[in-house]
C-alpha cells in the first residue's frame, strides 16, 4: 500500500514537472519566433545603402559633361521634352524641344521662401521671365536615372503675355570629389588655429550618397544631415556628443557656425572652401 501510494505520488510529481517544462519550452520557442533576425536585417540594410550609393554615383556621372560646363542644377520633363539648367553665378538656360522655344539669362536671383522647403530662382530678360522653384521632394523619373532628389516647377512668361508651366524632376550636379574627409586648414576668424584648437583641428566627413556628415569640432563629435546644391551646401539636424571640458574658443565657435545651416562652397584641387557671411573656412582633403 505504501509502495503504491508513493508510486502514484511520484507519477503526479513527474506529470507536474513535464507540464511546467512543456509550458516553458513553448514560451521560449514563441519568444524566439518573435525576435528579429539580426543578420538578415543588417544584410538588407547594407544592400539598400549600397544600392543608394550606386544610384547616386550613376546619376552624378550621367551629367559629367554638364558639370564640366559649370552647370550646377538641371531639371527636365518626362522624355526630356524640355530642360532648364542653372549655371555659374545663377545663369539660367531653358529649352522646350517640342515647341522649339528657348530663353536664357546671364544671371538670376535666388530666394529661400519661409513657408516652403524649397529654393526659388528668377530671371528677367528682354523676351520674358523665368521662374523656377526647386522643391526638396524626391521625384520619380522613368529610365535609368531612377528617383531624382528634387521636384521642379518652371514658369515661363513671355512679354507678349504667353505663359507656360512645366513640371519635372531635377538634380544638383555635386562633384563626387566633395564626398571625402576634410580637415580645417585655415579660418579667417583666427590667426593661430593651433591656439584656438589646442586639442586638434576640426574634421568633416561628407557622405553625399547618404546626405550625412560626421566629424569633430576639435573637441566633440558631430553628426547631422547635409544637402549639397551645386555651389551651396546646407547643414541641418545637427547633434553634438557632449564631452566635459570642451570650453576652448575654437571648437565652440565652429559648432555654432556649422549650425548656421547655409554655406556657399568652392572646390578646387585638394581644397574645400566654405563661406558664410564674412566667415571663410578652408579645408584640406585628408589622404
Amino acid at each position: 500500500m505504501s509502495w503504491s501510494f508513493n508510486y502514484f505520488r511520484e507519477m503526479k510529481r513527474l506529470q507536474y514537472i513535464l507540464l511546467i517544462s512543456s509550458t516553458l519550452i513553448t514560451v521560449f520557442l514563441q519568444t524566439c519566433k518573435n525576435q528579429p533576425v539580426e543578420a538578415q536585417t543588417t544584410g538588407n540594410s547594407d544592400n539598400t545603402g549600397s544600392a543608394r550609393s550606386d544610384q547616386w554615383l550613376r546619376q552624378q556621372t550621367q551629367f559629367e559633361k554638364q558639370r564640366n560646363e559649370m552647370v550646377e542644377f538641371i531639371a527636365f520633363g518626362e522624355d526630356s521634352t524640355w530642360v532648364i539648367s542653372i549655371g555659374h553665378q545663377g545663369a539660367m538656360s531653358f529649352m522646350d524641344y517640342q515647341k522649339g522655344d528657348s530663353m536664357a539669362a546671364p544671371a538670376s536671383e535666388m530666394m529661400l521662401p519661409a513657408d516652403l522647403n524649397a529654393v526659388m530662382y528668377g530671371a528677367e530678360v528682354e523676351s520674358g521671365r523665368l521662374s523656377l522653384t526647386i522643391y526638396t521632394d524626391s521625384c520619380n523619373f522613368s529610365g535609368d536615372l531612377g528617383r531624382l532628389p528634387y521636384r521642379a516647377r518652371l514658369l515661363v512668361a513671355r512679354t507678349n503675355a504667353e505663359f507656360n508651366e512645366y513640371q519635372g524632376c531635377g538634380i544638383y550636379l555635386n562633384s563626387p570629389r566633395l564626398h571625402d574627409i576634410w580637415a580645417l586648414k585655415k579660418w579667417n576668424r583666427f590667426d593661430d588655429l593651433g591656439r584656438a584648437f589646442p586639442k586638434g583641428k576640426p574634421v568633416l566627413e561628407l557622405h553625399l550618397d547618404k546626405n550625412e556628415f560626421y566629424g569633430n569640432s576639435g573637441c566633440r563629435e558631430l553628426r547631422g544631415r547635409i544637402e549639397p546644391k551645386g555651389g551651396l551646401i546646407d547643414f541641418y539636424n545637427f547633434s553634438i556628443r557632449q564631452e566635459e571640458g570642451c570650453r576652448d574658443e575654437g571648437p565652440m565657435a565652429f559648432e555654432e557656425l556649422i549650425n548656421s545651416i547655409h554655406f556657399s562652397l568652392k572646390l578646387e584641387a585638394r581644397l574645400l572652401t566654405l563661406y558664410n557671411g564674412d566667415e571663410e573656412l578652408i579645408f584640406q582633403k585628408v589622404d
